[in-house]
């Protein structure tokens, strides 16, 4: 049974990615000329990696704990109305706290994510052009200037996924 669910859902993730990635790769060369003349190359590989990363792995894990947490809180329901009937007139009011929660975290989870984001894309520009660059670099021995500048552009990107993780986190304790 697991065995035949796994690979089911391996099937499903291949398909799901390969459509993706044709779509949106079909997107990107449908698009004008000015497009890629005011949109960093960095940001373009940003987009492409992160989405096809959440296609592949965070999409799946998010359905599987969205139908396990569904299930237990139905089970959890049936279980406390059976054995007092009374906990029926507190769900309603629970849903409402729990709506006005997911409120508030959709909206700060949000801001973080396009914070996380816009500082990701320079990291991937930086390192597209260090690349392309790096005879010179070499030439001008500018090495470790250029690691320390890619090192600050990691920090700064790490505060806004480390905001992002507790914002999860604080979502998970509530």
């Amino acid at each position: 049974m697991s065995y035949t669910r796994s690979i089911i859902n391996i099937q499903g993730i291949i398909a799901s990615g390969k459509e993706f990635h044709k779509r949106l790769l079909f997107g990107i060369m449908r698009s004008p000329m000015s497009f890629f003349d005011t949109t960093p190359t960095g940001r373009i590989v940003n987009r492409f990696g992160k989405d096809i990363d959440s296609v592949d792995n965070n999409i799946p894990q998010s359905i599987r704990q969205w139908i396990s947490c569904l299930l237990r809180i139905v089970s959890t329901v049936i279980i406390l109305s059976r054995t007092e009937i009374w906990f029926l007139l507190i769900v309603p009011v629970l849903c409402i706290v729990f709506m006005a929660i997911e409120r508030f975290y959709i909206a700060a989870n949000r801001q973080l994510k396009r914070l996380e984001s816009t500082t990701r894309s320079p990291i991937y520009s930086n390192f597209g052009e260090t690349i392309s660059g790096t005879s010179v670099i070499r030439a001008y021995q500018k090495e470790n200037e250029f690691i320390k500048g890619n090192l600050v552009k990691v920090d700064h990107n790490l505060k806004f996924q480390y905001a992002n993780l507790m914002c999860n986190r604080w979502l998970g304790i509530r």
